[in-house]
């Protein structure tokens, strides 16, 4: 079914697993689950397509890490930023982890710049690992200095302690 999301709420002490036709249900839910477990996890399945998968997870009580694995293109570019930006309610920090990409369209650009904008006028310090598939769109299009760009996540994390 197109435009259909399957979501999973995990920690420690509970699994929760079901399909929701609408992103604000599931946002409701992993607000709840985040305020309550300080960190976990909340993965998002695109079932348009199956080629793409977002989960985020809060390793500190102000930073969110969004992981996006398979592949981006003009199907399901708008989960990612939709997903990228439903998850920062009261945190300070994003990282857009892309480096399990195997694709990246321009549509994902829209997305990139969607997500800039949010974080911009939210006041959110943010950082994109880009991947091999990001990183050669964004050379191509001449992007590379219009995000904040990191190498690993273990760099990001100590520049955050900072």
């Amino acid at each position: 079914m197109p435009g259909r999301l399957a979501w999973c709420l995990r920690s420690e002490k509970n699994v929760h697993f079901d399909r929701w036709s609408h992103m604000s249900v599931i946002d409701q839910n992993a607000s709840r689950f985040a305020a309550r477990a300080k960190t976990g996890v909340v993965s998002l399945f695109s079932s348009a397509d199956d080629t793409a998968r977002f989960t985020a997870h809060w390793h500190r009580p102000s930073a969110v890490l969004v992981r996006a694995t398979g592949e981006i293109d003009a199907v399901n570019a708008n989960h990612l930023a939709e997903y990228a930006t439903r998850y920062l309610d009261g945190h300070r920090t994003l990282v857009l982890d892309l480096q399990g990409l195997r694709f990246f369209g321009t549509d994902g650009l829209v997305a990139l710049d969607r997500v800039r904008r949010h974080c911009k006028v939210q006041g959110i310090d943010w950082t994109v690992i880009p991947g091999d598939a990001v990183t050669k769109l964004l050379t191509l299009s001449g992007d590379m200095a219009t995000y904040p760009l990191n190498d690993a996540i273990p760099d990001v994390w100590k520049k955050l302690a900072q």
